[in-house]
């Protein structure tokens, strides 16, 4: 005999309670990660880790199955892993103010990755943002990256302790954004399943774009693209992405600017998780 529809609605309920009690477990142990945190003179303020929320998230694609949206389960763990950084410390994003439609699909980003309620500053230049992360008044920092908004070269000019730790939106088929925008923080940022990382290089006026990419790509690096330029005071600086999780102090960067004197630096400046 099949279930009646009172017998299907009692095991919904069952199982909404089941969801609950374990949310509430997953809330205490997570206040015990914050203590530890706060314990070993870890910054709480600095509490993101996202490369460690990505492969949760990847994981998650990868095992899903049944009728349940893929989009509304990665849209649940999104708010579940928001909720986690506000019981460990205060989650405050700074921002910057855009005057003109574009501002309403910045924060849709925002919204999508760090969940409904963080507590959200904008600013009225990037500076004045990324300088609410460096004072520890913030604990991310996300600089919207569109050829149609002025200041976009940022990255040129990242204080050496900032570095990008995400690229938004994280998946572009969920996403209701028409803009792209940098995660800028403090936090440690480790490799995932997959990787891109961000390279911004510096080199005399002269130099072409061809000639560096040829230099990249001798020196092993899997070249994507330039994804910036900016030019001050006779110099090129090129924002450039490239597969793999490369580490800050490899020994090929060294080796670029030794090969050719018209490069003068060649520094990470960041990276970011691609989930497939």
């Amino acid at each position: 005999m099949s279930e009646s529809l009172q017998d299907l609605r009692k095991s919904i309920d069952n199982i909404d309670e089941q969801i609950h009690e374990l949310l509430i477990k997953r809330a205490t142990i997570v206040q015990k990660v914050g203590e530890y945190k706060k314990q070993n003179n870890a910054s709480v303020k600095n509490n993101i880790r996202i490369d460690r929320e990505c492969d949760i998230l990847s994981r998650l694609i990868k095992r899903h199955k049944g009728d349940f949206p893929l989009d509304s389960l990665i849209r649940i763990w999104r708010e579940i892993i928001s909720a986690s950084l506000r019981i460990e410390g205060d989650l405050k994003i700074s921002t910057l103010k855009i005057d003109s439609y574009k501002d309403v699909d910045l924060h849709k980003l925002i919204h999508e990755f760090f969940g409904t309620y963080p507590e959200t500053a904008p600013h009225p230049s990037t500076w004045q943002a990324l300088k609410q992360l460096d004072d520890d008044n913030a604990t991310v920092c996300v600089i919207p990256f569109s050829n149609e908004i002025e200041n976009n070269s940022f990255w040129a000019n990242l204080s050496s302790n900032l570095k990008i730790v995400t690229r938004l939106p994280l998946i572009k088929d969920f996403s209701k954004s028409t803009i792209e925008a940098f995660v800028v923080s403090k936090g440690e940022y480790k490799k995932t399943l997959n990787d891109v990382t961000l390279i911004k290089s510096e080199t005399k006026k002269s130099m072409s774009k061809t000639s560096l990419k040829d230099l990249v790509v001798k020196h092993g690096f899997d070249f994507i693209s330039f994804e910036d330029a900016y030019t001050f005071d006779n110099r090129n600086y090129n924002l450039i992405s490239v597969n793999g999780f490369i580490d800050a102090n490899d020994e090929k960067l060294k080796a670029i600017i030794e090969e050719n004197p018209q490069i003068t630096n060649m520094e990470i400046i960041g990276w970011y998780p691609v989930i497939k």
